[in-house]
């Protein structure tokens, strides 16, 4: 019985140092991503800002190290902050270093409050004398509304463009 106690004693205290020690590397972890994310951006001359929206807008992005983990199928899900989109257009309207915009609303994944947002400050962008050119594989309704602002829209030759008509309500059955 007594070295029974004794194994037990020694595993527990085992799981508990194994824990502390793996915590400890999980924050030191999280903490050299969050710094590593605060470094400045140098932005070469004539270069063109790139606005991929391929995961879900959602109004304003998490600033957590791992905004998007997910325990429950061991994944991330990756949103973009719709404040992040606004203020890099905002930002690249006024750096004379970039010299336009290259969107690409593959598979745009917001509502339309959210898109008329984006669009007007594409709009403002403009406004600068910049260019916007934009590119997909296929369009929907919201994203071709999103993109109607740029000077150039390219149309995979195999592409195609989703134009559902206007949303009435819900069909009777």
């Amino acid at each position: 019985m007594k070295s029974f106690l004794k194994y037990l004693l020694a595993t527990i205290l085992g799981i508990i140092l194994a824990s502390a020690i793996m915590f400890f590397i999980f924050v030191g972890i999280a903490g050299a991503i969050v710094s590593s994310q605060d470094k400045p951006v140098s932005v070469k001359p004539r270069t063109i800002l790139m606005l991929k929206l391929d995961q879900p807008v959602v109004d304003r992005k998490s600033s957590l190290p791992f905004p998007g983990m997910n325990p429950l199928n061991i994944g991330f899900n990756n949103q973009i902050g719709l404040n992040e989109v606004l203020s890099n257009i905002t930002k690249a309207s006024k750096d004379t270093n970039i010299c336009g915009i290259y969107l690409e609303p593959s598979t745009l994944q917001a509502g339309m409050a959210s898109v008329e947002e984006i669009r007007n400050a594409l709009l403002d962008f403009k406004k600068t004398g910049k260019f916007i050119i934009s590119y997909s594989d296929f369009y929907t309704q919201k994203a071709y509304y999103l993109v109607s602002v740029s000077d150039k829209i390219c149309l995979n030759p195999v592409g195609f463009i989703n134009f559902d008509g206007p949303q009435c309500g819900s069909p009777l059955f």
